[in-house]
């Protein structure tokens, strides 16, 4: 009998044949990675798109409503360019809602300290909302005998209402208000009594709106590199840059920041 050979000359790899068979597996993996960075950038992109088109089409909206030229409020949004686009719609649909105007400081946006966003009415959007409610009847304030360095503990606001028996009233205490801020340093009297209004209008006329805080932050926190601010470069026609041009200049900033501080790592 002949012996059978272990291997026929069909299954024998050359040392060709194993090189190819095992960086095919790498050359897949590569494909694939470059397949998903595609997918990535494609859906990077598109998200951004999508919401500057719904922001145009709540800018067009908004001032339409509040009698406003379509440059100008579009205008008044690319001033706060790193503000978040679901801050951007909530604050264009509160003005169109509530009709407040955003230009002449009515209902506005800032940024707090842990970089948070925020809308909030301001005490002469607040003031606008009341006197234009066909029930508003009157606003009372009331204050405390009592008075720390002059200023009173507390003051008190009733807001009355042809509709109600009884007037809604509302009490903030200056020592839990009050922060550092020069505002309150200066004017603590004036701030408190604008705090207390803010929140009984807000329960007096059932809207739920946020109010400008003490933590609040005058200036927008730039988040680019230290000491080098976004620039607002004109085109040849002489306008600014859109608020997606600038924030895709922005997300640009933050990776090549991270590459370098990957690099030196």
């Amino acid at each position: 009998m002949k012996r059978k050979t272990a291997n026929s000359p069909k299954e024998l790899h050359t040392i060709v044949d194993l090189r190819e068979d095992l960086l095919e597996p790498i050359a897949h993996e590569a494909s694939q990675i470059s397949q998903i960075r595609q997918i990535r950038g494609a859906a990077h992109n598109q998200p951004i798109d999508l919401i500057e088109q719904l922001i145009a089409k709540e800018v067009t909206k908004t001032a339409s409503i509040l009698g406003l030229e379509h440059e100008e409020l579009k205008a008044w949004l690319d001033l706060n360019p790193l503000a978040p686009a679901k801050v951007i719609l909530s604050l264009l649909r509160t003005a169109s809602e509530h009709r407040l105007d955003p230009i002449k400081d009515e209902v506005s946006l800032t940024q707090y300290e842990d970089g948070s966003w925020q809308v909030f009415i301001t005490v002469d959007g607040w003031s606008k909302l009341m006197n234009q409610h066909p029930a508003f009847c009157g606003i009372e304030f009331t204050e405390s005998p009592e008075s720390i360095n002059n200023v009173p503990t507390w003051i008190s606001c009733s807001i009355y209402r042809t509709d109600r028996a009884i007037p809604t009233t509302v009490r903030e205490y200056l020592l839990e208000v009050q922060n550092d801020h020069a505002i309150w340093q200066k004017m603590p009297r004036r701030m408190l009594r604008h705090r207390v209004m803010q929140q009984c209008a807000r329960i007096a006329f059932g809207i739920g709106m946020s109010e400008a805080t003490p933590k609040t932050i005058q200036a927008i926190a730039q988040k680019s590199a230290p000491g080098q601010p976004l620039q607002a470069k004109t085109d040849l026609n002489g306008k600014g840059p859109s608020r997606a041009t600038t924030l895709k200049a922005f997300l640009s900033k933050q990776d090549e920041v991270s590459c370098n501080y990957k690099n030196t790592s």
